[in-house]
């Protein structure tokens, strides 16, 4: 998230709950929203909805060959920023 080169806790976190298959669906979304919802409001900002999905679409670029090409060069950032307006 700040561009260090380094995976942060949240971005490990993230990739974890996403490609840990041995939880229900169930599990892994509050899971996700618990982590995501940082001042434990029961909602999820449009500013931490940014946070996560920049974790997740940085963990599919990393282990997904082409996926920044395929994005027509979006780095991580600007397609979360881009999807959460959306």
């Amino acid at each position: 998230e700040d561009g260090n080169g380094v995976v942060d806790f949240r971005e490990l976190s993230t990739g974890l709950s996403v490609l840990c298959g041995n939880r229900d669906a169930y599990d892994k979304i509050k899971a996700s929203f618990d982590l995501y919802d940082e001042n434990g409001d029961g909602y999820i900002s449009p500013e931490e909805m940014e946070a996560y999905l920049t974790s997740v679409f940085k963990v599919i670029y990393e282990t997904v060959p082409g996926t920044q090409e395929r994005m027509q060069g979006l780095d991580p950032e600007e397609l979360a920023a881009t999807t959460t307006d959306e």
